[in-house]
């Protein structure tokens, strides 16, 4: 389904997707990611390209709003023993969650 993530992901049913592939606005990503973990199914995952932000989310000097929410949901996942998050370098990074059987 396409369309505004605040919008489709509340309508989704829980635990009823394999892969949710969010591409959205970076001010909103984290709860986006919030709500795509109650619609992924136990061992499903999300998608989230475009987690380097053109490099800027790397890059210590970065300090805008985009690259901040970015590393603010790199913190958050790394942290949360529900989630196996990967982050390929593939592209602009690849950032991929898979929700852990808990």
């Amino acid at each position: 389904m396409e369309g505004d993530a605040g919008q489709v992901l509340p309508r989704l049913n829980l635990e009823a997707y394999d892969l949710v592939v969010i591409d959205a606005d970076p001010e909103h990503l984290l709860s986006y990611v919030e709500h795509a973990l109650q619609i992924v199914r136990p061992g499903g995952t999300i998608a989230v390209p475009g987690a380097f932000a053109h490099g800027r989310v790397t890059d210590p000097a970065a300090r805008d709003i985009i690259a901040q929410h970015l590393r603010d949901l790199l913190t958050t996942v790394g942290d949360s023993p529900a989630i196996a998050p990967v982050l390929s370098p593939a592209g602009d990074g690849l950032l991929m969650l898979t929700r852990l059987q808990v």
